[in-house]
């Protein structure tokens, strides 16, 4: 929208009736409200939930990686690792590709990456090809090979807590799922609200809930591979029981900085 305006103090058009607009002080001013108004609507910050650009995510991604190399292990550092894709496609369409990408290192901090608007830049997908972090989550083979068909990124290393948990808890082995296995190790409900799972994780702006839920997923699946590697390997004949290793509250996320996609656990 573009508003033209004769200059302030410039005279009036020459009359061609009674009823002919002629440009006063008044007139001046309001208009000038008016611009001044539209001028700051447009400069007006966006939502604090807003997508990363690419840029962003690239520092994101370089946190990660500076982290990963200031940890001396041995081995590669675990990284909780998940992914979030509008289910649906419309009719005749190819499957949605992956629109959010969740990572998690530690007890303080998860970051979601809105990918769906920023893309893979290189810094994001030499993290996640790289041997220095193994990427644990639930299924996670599949969201690996969803990766690779939708943006081309081998992620790599992987370990499946389903696996994990199998090798670890007495019993024949099950096929896990998150909610499953984090009841199993914290005796605790994980929430999996349906209206925010099967949701538009391809909105321009994802709302609080939606990144409450696909920060705590990154954040459990960080927390049961740390758990689970904190046991022995179990005896195929060992007896059936209950593993409780400790508490966990699930932490409530909050926006830390608005320069991208970055949640902080509260305390």
């Amino acid at each position: 929208m573009v508003l033209h305006h004769p200059g302030a103090g410039a005279a009036p058009a020459s009359s061609v009736g009674d009823d002919d607009f002629h440009w006063d002080d008044a007139a001046e001013a309001e208009l000038q409200a008016i611009e001044a108004a539209y001028a700051s609507a447009k400069r007006r910050r966006l939502p604090d939930w807003t997508s990363p650009t690419s840029s962003e995510v690239e520092k994101a991604a370089m946190d990660i990686l500076g982290k990963i190399e200031s940890i001396k292990t041995p081995g590669p550092v675990s990284l909780g690792f998940d992914l979030e894709w509008r289910p649906f496609a419309g009719r005749g369409e190819p499957p949605c590709k992956v629109a959010v990408m969740q990572l998690c290192m530690e007890k303080t901090l998860c970051y979601v990456l809105h990918i769906a608007h920023s893309g893979v830049p290189p810094k994001l997908k030499s993290l996640l090809e790289d041997n220095s972090s193994i990427k644990v989550g639930i299924c996670i083979d599949n969201d690996a090979r969803k990766m690779l068909n939708d943006y081309d990124i081998c992620v790599q290393p992987l370990m499946d807590l389903s696996i994990l948990a199998n090798a670890k808890l007495a019993g024949p082995p099950k096929r896990w799922s998150l909610a499953s296995l984090t009841e199993m190790i914290t005796c605790k409900e994980l929430p999996k609200p349906s209206n925010i799972r099967m949701g538009n994780w391809e909105a321009d702006v994802l709302t609080k809930k939606q990144l409450q839920y696909a920060a705590t997923d990154a954040y459990i699946s960080w927390y049961l591979y740390e758990a689970l590697q904190s046991l022995p390997d179990c005896n195929a004949e060992a007896e059936i029981k209950s593993v409780k290793v400790s508490t966990i509250d699930f932490p409530v996320f909050t926006l830390v900085t608005t320069d991208f996609i970055f949640i902080s656990t509260i305390g």
